[in-house]
């Protein structure tokens, strides 16, 4: 990432909450949370990169707070990676937690070190995850149009041409032998384009 990744620390404890920002300030832009309604208004506006969240927070102090936060950040189109703090008791919710969709999980007392370890590969995962689907994405522009895929010169030809024409009100005449997919490239010029709401004939 070209800017520093943001963190939201949702911890009750202000002694630790303060601990952690003074450890990862350098790196990160931090912001604190002490209980769900915090960190939840925290987590929708601000769109954190990475959650650490301690699960028993107020106003129930109960592993179930914690669990409502990471739902919300593991909801669709969200890319928070969220890492579970957890007191040894809560080892039990820590693994569920990692197993509905958190990157990992720490047993207080935090070992920073080790902490900015865990951060810095999941911002680094982010990278990836985020250049694949941006490769993915000009992969499927250039080589697919709606379920017509192709690499030869002559498929790319032909979804220049379904590109251009998909759009446009002229009537499109397709020529071709028997069994050359016509009708596919008049579904992808029909579905994939202005036409869709008229019905396919």
């Amino acid at each position: 990432m070209s800017r520093r990744p943001s963190v939201l620390v949702a911890e009750d404890d202000p002694h630790l909450a303060e601990q952690l920002r003074w450890a990862l300030k350098d790196r990160y832009r931090v912001r604190l949370a002490g209980d769900r309604p915090q960190a939840l208004g925290l987590l929708e506006r601000g769109k954190p990169d990475l959650l650490l969240l301690d699960l028993c927070l107020p106003p129930e102090n109960t592993p179930e707070e914690g669990f409502r936060i990471l739902r919300a950040a593991r909801a669709a189109g969200r890319e928070t990676t969220v890492v579970v703090l957890s007191a040894n008791d809560e080892r039990e919710a820590a693994l569920r937690a990692v197993s509905e969709g958190a990157y990992d999980f720490f047993a207080k007392p935090v070992d920073l070190e080790t902490l900015r370890v865990v951060l810095s590969r999941a911002v680094e995962r982010q990278e990836l995850e985020q250049e694949n689907r941006t490769l993915r994405r000009q992969l499927q522009d250039r080589y697919q149009v709606e379920g017509l895929v192709g690499v030869s010169r002559g498929m790319q030809t032909i979804l220049d041409a379904i590109r251009r024409v998909k759009d446009s009100p002229v009537t499109v005449l397709i020529e071709g032998e028997s069994g050359t997919g016509k009708e596919l490239v008049a579904r992808a010029i029909h579905f994939g384009g202005s036409r869709q709401e008229g019905p396919f004939i």
